[in-house]
């Protein structure tokens, strides 16, 4: 299946915060699982440089970042 782009979008710093709670998120959920390769989140590499950066999520992931009711979510633009 392919991957889900997630926008990170900010200051340099906030999108690195943002991609380390999103890493953090996944990581609660492939510990309790067997993880592959595949389940990795995958930042692009051609986006060197400031403005917004795409990383991309393995579909079966995406409610557990999302969260109930968005929790997860808001709580990373929130901190971000």
């Amino acid at each position: 299946e392919e991957k889900r782009p997630v926008l990170l979008s900010g200051a340099q710093e906030c999108i690195d915060k943002a991609k380390r709670m999103i890493e953090d998120t996944l990581g609660t959920s492939r510990e309790s699982r067997s993880s592959c390769a595949e389940d990795r989140l995958v930042d692009k590499d051609d986006q060197h440089g400031p403005g917004p950066k795409v990383v991309y999520v393995p579909p079966e992931y995406v409610g557990m970042l999302i969260g109930r009711g968005g929790e997860n979510i808001k709580a990373i633009s929130q901190d971000t």
